[in-house]
């Protein structure tokens, strides 16, 4: 495995966090659940698109796994126009979970698992959005949860905290 120069503030935040990013490797990105349900079509003005992901994990005989879920109405002067359900599961290699506690998965989901998994939210918004002849929805860039995530629904952008 080539040597990989990580910023030193992830260690000191979380040692525990840390030696699992160091020692976890992705195999997999699952798309476990995509569901749309298209309520009135409408003027794509003022769309507002809120959406939470929630995320959990399991161990698993050779590492571990993390589930995103994330549950996303589509909004028209406060009528619900559409609702999206995503599910994406991505699995990871550990050789040992000995010694890994809740605070270093924990950090791992909020530093890492957001990370690898987003693009695959905004890919699958976007994509069913269209397949319903709905407005294009595109995510804006991740930022930390602190900060918000920003959804863009044809120039009508909202701001949402996430989980």
């Amino acid at each position: 495995m080539p040597e990989t120069a990580v910023e030193p503030a992830l260690e000191e935040a979380e040692p525990e966090g840390f030696r699992l990013l160091l020692a976890a490797e992705l195999l997999d990105v699952r798309t476990v659940k995509l569901a749309a349900e298209l309520f009135q079509t409408v003027d794509p003005a003022n769309i507002e698109l809120e959406f939470t992901i929630s995320a959990g994990y399991r161990r698993t005989s050779d590492g571990f796994e993390l589930k995103f879920d994330v549950a996303a109405p589509l909004e028209k002067d406060s009528e619900k126009v559409a609702d999206f359900e995503i599910g994406i599961v991505t699995v990871y290699q550990l050789d040992h979970f000995e010694g890994v506690n809740e605070a270093a998965i924990t950090w791992f989901i909020d530093r890492i698992g957001i990370k690898v998994v987003f693009p695959f939210i905004r890919e699958a918004l976007h994509s069913v959005a269209s397949r319903l002849g709905l407005p294009s929805v595109t995510l804006g860039l991740f930022r930390s949860p602190s900060a918000g995530l920003v959804a863009t629904v044809r120039g009508s952008s909202t701001s949402t905290p996430s989980n």
